[in-house]
């Protein structure tokens, strides 16, 4: 639900990818979300922080009883993930 609520609002006007969610159980209807997206390297930083904003408020929006949501940017260029086996 969250990978789909980020793709769809995002996908025409800042193409961003999610790589990965963490979701954590708190206790009682409390949860905690990491939450790694793949952005354009090319953006300015100011951009970046912008969108991870966005990112959260669209989350937060849909669940609202997520206690902190924290969004990861990783620049689309970066390089592959350790467990790639293409990277070996």
């Amino acid at each position: 639900m969250i990978r789909k609520t980020i793709e769809d609002k995002f996908k025409k006007k800042d193409q961003v990818k999610v790589r990965s969610i963490l979701l954590r159980p708190a206790g009682m209807m409390v949860v905690f979300a990491a939450v790694d997206i793949e952005v354009d390297g090319n953006k300015r930083l100011a951009d970046v922080e912008l969108l991870t904003r966005e990112v959260e408020m669209s989350i937060r929006s849909e669940i609202p009883h997520i206690k902190k949501i924290s969004v990861i940017p990783h620049s689309l260029t970066s390089l592959p993930l350790l467990s790639d086996p293409a990277s070996t």
